[in-house]
């Protein structure tokens, strides 16, 4: 009945009520606070993959509706309506049932190309790496992301999201 077990089912009707919580392991601040979950992505909701990646929602039923906290030290941005945890799927070596298919694990690739745009001038998501853990246990490496659709652009260029026209690959809001 679980999301995680049913990773190929999308949209409202499988994101279930979860508790974030962010800890600095420098000492800097954190947060707690409920938002949403769901499966997140594509070819990577495979149930061969292991690892999948998440979309949190923040969301006025689980809490505040929106996440304000400085989690990109270097974006004026700091209020966040959903978040991307990406796993690396086809990215990370646990996937893989191949040894030979390990030397090629590469968590950078995806983060490097958004940096690399952001530096030249052009508007991209930021991200950084976090380690995640599930109800105590250690999940691995994440990369998280901001979501790049309507609201992200209104929080980088101003307006409100209904002033953008956002194309998904997906049905899926």
């Amino acid at each position: 009945e679980g999301i995680y077990v049913n990773t190929s089912m999308t949209g409202a009707d499988w994101e279930r009520p979860a508790s974030l919580e962010w800890i600095d392991p420098k000492g800097g601040p954190g947060f707690h606070a409920g938002c949403g979950i769901r499966i997140h992505g594509g070819w990577s909701r495979d149930p061969r993959f292991k690892k999948h990646s998440f979309r949190l929602y923040f969301r006025k039923r689980y809490g505040p509706p929106a996440l304000e906290f400085p989690l990109f030290p270097d974006s004026r941005v700091q209020r966040f309506e959903k978040l991307v945890l990406r796993a690396g799927s086809d990215d990370a070596w646990v996937d893989y049932q191949k040894a030979w298919l390990r030397i090629m694990t590469q968590y950078l690739r995806d983060q490097f190309a958004r940096d690399t745009h952001k530096d030249m001038g052009w508007l991209a998501s930021q991200g950084r790496f976090v380690h995640l853990y599930l109800d105590g246990s250690y999940w691995g490496l994440y990369n998280v992301v901001e979501r790049p659709d309507a609201d992200f652009l209104a929080s980088h260029l101003g307006g409100s999201d209904e002033d953008y026209d956002v194309i998904q690959t997906r049905a899926e809001v």
